[in-house]
Order: structure tokens, then sequence, then C-alpha cells
């Protein structure tokens, strides 16, 4: 009997920062394709190693991230992944990022994306995968899915945990003047970087002058970045950055 995987389960990636040989961090990630180049998104304080808006140092030790280790998955063989380390910097002093971060609200949103050279060996799956219905109606209260590794746990063989989630708030208000929404969601570290979906078996429900053509769809909602606050148990409110930060990331050019 053949494996069936979701293929939402195929575009993410486990991510592990490290400060020389001193790992920091756990994270999520995902592929994107832009002028036939490959970048991999992932949260901003995650490579930054600094809170997006105090800019505090998150590790303990002081240490602030000069390289990641992305899990690739294998050509011809699903489930089977390989480990590729990108440097974050341009030099060895770590003082020229080398992700691009937005260009209008720089670190305030939590999410940049860093160049990333395929090895021949890789399957890379981008989030166009999971975005075939980018015009199906997002609404306040509707079920998402963040697919991400909670505390690095993996749901067998690499692939994502599929945390359930709904829109908490209003889908087409900026919050705080940033391109964001929030989720409630009871998340937990290792998922920042996750990509937010909305799942649609049997047909869904279009934005105004569009119509449904798909009876099993995805569109690509955001990037989840962290939690609402400090409270683990009382707020459950996710942070999710707006899909359209990315291709605002890529047109921007900014450096870190």
């Amino acid at each position: 009997m053949a494996t069936i995987i979701d293929p939402g389960s195929t575009v993410t990636t486990k991510l592990r920062l490290f400060c020389h040989q001193q790992e920091l961090a756990i994270g999520t990630g995902f592929f994107v394709s832009a002028d036939q180049k490959i970048y991999v998104v992932i949260a901003w304080h995650n490579v930054a190693g600094r809170n997006a808006e105090s800019h505090q140092l998150l590790s303990s030790h002081g240490g602030i991230p000069d390289r990641m280790r992305v899990l690739v998955g294998c050509r011809g063989h699903l489930g089977e992944w390989d480990e590729v380390d990108v440097p974050l910097y341009q030099d060895a002093d770590a003082f020229a990022p080398r992700w691009l971060e937005h260009a209008v609200h720089g670190s305030k949103v939590d999410v940049v994306a860093v160049p990333f050279e395929v090895p021949g060996w890789a399957d890379i799956r981008t989030i166009s995968i999971v975005n075939t219905a980018p015009r199906m109606l997002l609404r306040v209260s509707m079920e998402v899915f963040v697919l991400g590794y909670p505390r690095g746990i993996d749901g067998g063989r690499g692939f994502p945990i599929w945390k359930r989630a709904s829109i908490a708030t209003e889908p087409d208000i900026d919050l705080d003047g940033t391109p964001k929404l929030l989720i409630d969601c009871a998340t937990r570290e290792g998922m920042s970087g996750a990509p937010v979906i909305a799942v649609a078996h049997g047909g869904f429900e279009p934005e105004p002058g569009f119509v449904a053509t798909s009876n099993h769809a995805y569109r690509f909602v955001g990037i989840y970045s962290g939690r609402l606050g400090t409270d683990e148990i009382k707020a459950q409110l996710g942070i999710v950055w707006k899909s359209r930060v990315v291709n605002e990331i890529l047109s921007g050019v900014e450096a870190g």
C-alpha cells in the first residue's frame, strides 16, 4: 500500500541555529522561489538572536547565530533528509548579514528571507504547493494550521506537526500598523517561522469576484513568529505575518 503524504507536510524545514559550535535554538522555515533563486523564510528573531521589538539578546549565553543548519529533502526519496549549513553573514566578523528583511518595517516584521544554494541532490518544494487557492476567503474564526516543529518534535520521518488554530482577528485589518493578524493556538517554541495555511476539503468560499475551482485546496495565510506576550497558558495568541510580506521582502531587497 502506497504511503500518502499531504503536500503541506513537504514544504517545511527544521532549522537549527548555531554560534560557532554551540546550538542556540531550533526553528521552522520554508522555501520560496523568486527570480530563479531559492530562499529560506524564517523568523527575524531566530537569525538575529534578538527580540524583534526590544532587540534584547535571546540566548542566556549571549550568543548570536552565525549559521543555520537546514533539513533538506533528498530527491527521489520522500521522507529522507540531509542537513545543509547556511552562513548568516557575508563576513567572519558578523557585520554584514546575508538575509533580506522588510524594506519598510525592518525587524518590526519578524520575518526574513535567507538566500539558499540548492545542492544537486536536493528536492526543494516551495510554499507555492500550499497556495493553490490564493483567493480563498479568510474570515475571523476560520480554522487554519501551523506547520512546524514544537520544541523540535516532528511528526515522524522529518515531517512537521500540524497545529490546529483559528483566526482570532479580522484578516483584513493590519494590527499595530503592520501586516499581521492573530491566531488562537497552543503553539510552542521551535515553531517560529512556520507557515500557516488554510485547507479546504470539498470546496471553499472565494473572495468576491472570484470562482472556486478546486475541491481540495490550500491558501498560504502567513508566517507564525511567536506568541503574544510571555504567558504560555492564559493568552495563547500567536502572531502571524500576512503572506504578502514574503513578496514585499523579496521585492524590497533590504539587507539585514
